[in-house]
């Protein structure tokens, strides 16, 4: 298991099983099968239903290797850490020493704190995995998270050495840099890859973070522009440059790049949030409403937009309309609404 299936694959088991959970009966699917559905709600975000298919697939496959080990996985992302556990002990019967087993064991470790043991799995994993980069950024978690930031770049740099797409640690070492106060030095780090490949999109996107974090957003548009240039279907440098043109107070440039965004994403509540907040700043109150609206109709417990439609409406004088839209900011979040106030 582990890997993505098309959206429209086996849409039909998915609809089958759905109907069978639906009217309370017990259909028999094939292990492929099974495994099409769970993908499919890992996909879809929805672990709980990926989690009640694995529970019926275990029911009729209890002996099934790779069900214990996408099942442990599901518990780890509801963070149920001691059952995953658990149930990789009950793996290790079927196959000892597994690296999979190991790296699973190594990550669970590490959410519970027990940074050191979680070490010595992952690296012991190290040895055997294929996807040795994603071993490294795991380790380059692992040392963040224990506060040992010098040794998570470096392991940071070992995953990147070996997978220079993997964005996540790209930017977890940008964090990591930006906290020993050594990001200014990483920009030489970045621009190795960039001599070495001037072509590397994810490169250039990488060094426009370094440039971000040190605040210097004429320089990140820059790098992030070579970035689009190379893959104009780099959605996340657009929307990045969107937040630097709205630091250098650019609204209607960030409303550009935001826009390139949408174009090639799917609907975000986030997206429509900044443009909203674009239109706020140019007094183009009606615009950012109807934006902020948007966000709301995606995501509807997004309190900060709730609140700022009731400020648009605010600033216009249209004080009743205004407080139900603070009302339900409060309602959502009554812990931060006074922050945003």
């Amino acid at each position: 298991m582990g890997k993505h299936f098309n959206k429209a694959e086996g849409k039909n088991s998915v609809k089958k099983f759905e109907e069978m959970l639906k009217n309370g009966e017990n259909l028999f699917f094939d292990l492929n099968t099974y495994e099409t559905i769970i993908n499919h709600f890992i996909d879809e975000g929805k672990i709980n239903k990926a989690l009640k298919a694995c529970n019926y697939a275990f029911a009729q496959y209890p002996f099934s290797f790779e069900l214990l080990i996408t099942k442990a996985q599901l518990l780890v992302r509801k963070e149920k850490l001691d059952e995953a556990l658990f149930l990789l002990e009950d793996a290790e019967k079927y196959q000892p020493n597994d690296s999979e087993i190991i790296f699973l064991r190594g990550n669970i470790l590490s959410k519970q704190g027990r940074f050191s043991e979680a070490i010595e799995y992952l690296f012991q994993a190290l040895a055997h995995a294929e996807d040795k980069d994603q071993v490294y950024y795991a380790i380059g978690i692992t040392y963040q998270d224990w506060g040992k930031f010098e040794l998570a770049i470096e392991n940071y740099k070992k995953c990147i050495d070996l997978n220079l797409n993997n964005e996540d640690a790209l930017y977890e070492m940008a964090y990591c840099l930006d906290v020993t106060g050594q990001l200014n030095q990483s920009v030489d780090y970045y621009q190795k890859f960039i001599d070495n490949d001037p072509y590397s999109y994810v490169a250039w996107y990488n060094m426009g973070i370094v440039y971000y974090k040190l605040g210097e957003f004429e320089k990140a548009i820059w790098a992030y522009e070579f970035a689009v240039a190379i893959n104009d279907e780099f959605s996340s440098a657009y929307y990045n440059m969107g937040n630097c043109y709205i630091s250098l107070n650019k609204f209607e440039k960030a409303i550009e790049s935001f826009n390139y965004t949408l174009d090639l994403e799917d609907p975000d509540p986030e997206i429509f949030y900044n443009i909203a907040t674009c239109h706020e700043k140019l007094g183009s109150y009606a615009l950012a409403i109807e934006f902020f609206r948007k966000a709301i109709k995606i995501d509807n417990t997004y309190s900060e937009a709730w609140y700022a439609i009731g400020k648009c409406l605010e600033v216009q004088n249209k004080h009743y309309e205004a407080i139900h839209f603070f009302k339900k900011s409060i309602k959502l979040d009554k812990e931060n609404f006074f922050l945003l106030a």
